[in-house]
């Protein structure tokens, strides 16, 4: 009895290791499983945000040409955009004060010169005006270009991450700004081109003709290439609009009030 006794014990001793190290062998498993789903979950959860860095993110995407149209157009996914406008939210979160500071720069600039080309044109000048006005311009394009220079390191940052097409894309998207939009995207354009375009195509007596002027002035390359990415917009906005909800959600003192309007 005493030797069953003793093996009944390790038997059950044994069985006790075998459900310890089972337990915990699975419980990471099962928790690393779920781990992505909860990460996931927590990620794509909107987080407020500040009315004013809002504004700001919205109004540097315009500046760069990273707009939900522009990301759709390079094909961007919702996981690739949502990181891409989450980069610049802490760019512009990390900047703030030399952003504010350099603004209030630029106001100051603008106002000054503003004030001098006034009394310029009510015949009110003298001397003393005509001799600063040049340092007033100096001083606004200097701004201007301390503000291109810090812009031109982001977007250094964000074309390393692009692949082979998308910064193609890109590219065009940024070399194209003031031209109509179905020519946003044209890869390759001339300076001539770009001229023709703008003289024809914004002329108001033309607009029939929009479609004769393109046919007629890009090459099948550069047509072929503009309708590759109109498929890629329409394909991939669904995503884009998603990760702009989920990073830069429009913040409730921002969003009309349904209310007013039918007042």
């Amino acid at each position: 009895m005493a030797y069953v006794r003793r093996h009944w014990l390790k038997s059950v001793l044994y069985s006790l290791v075998i459900i310890l190290g089972l337990a915990i062998f699975l419980t990471p498993v099962l928790f690393s499983e779920n781990a992505p789903d909860a990460a996931q979950a927590q990620a794509s959860e909107p987080q407020p945000i500040d009315p004013y860095l809002y504004t700001r993110v919205q109004k540097l995407r315009q500046e760069l040409s990273l707009t939900n149209r522009d990301l759709a157009a390079m094909g961007y996914t919702e996981e690739s955009a949502r990181l891409l406008l989450d980069n610049l939210k802490t760019w512009c979160s990390t900047n703030q004060v030399a952003l504010d500071r350099h603004h209030r720069a630029e106001i100051k600039a603008k106002v000054a010169l503003r004030e001098a080309i006034r009394q310029i044109n009510t015949s009110t000048l003298d001397d003393r005006v005509s001799d600063v006005l040049p340092g007033l311009q100096d001083d606004l394009k200097a701004l201007h270009e301390q503000r291109q220079t810090s812009q031109d390191t982001l977007v250094a940052q964000i074309e390393s991450r692009m692949d082979t097409n998308q910064l193609k894309i890109y590219q065009s998207a940024r070399a194209n700004t003031g031209l109509p939009s179905q020519l946003r995207y044209a890869p390759d354009l001339t300076d001539e081109q770009r001229l023709t375009f703008y003289t024809q195509l914004t002329d108001r007596s033309r607009r029939g003709s929009r479609s004769q002027v393109l046919a007629d002035e890009l090459t099948l390359s550069q047509k072929q290439g503009t309708d590759s990415v109109g498929l890629n917009t329409t394909s991939k906005a669904r995503y884009v609009r998603n990760a702009e909800a989920t990073v830069l959600p429009v913040p409730d003192v921002l969003k009309p009030d349904v209310e007013s309007y039918g007042e």
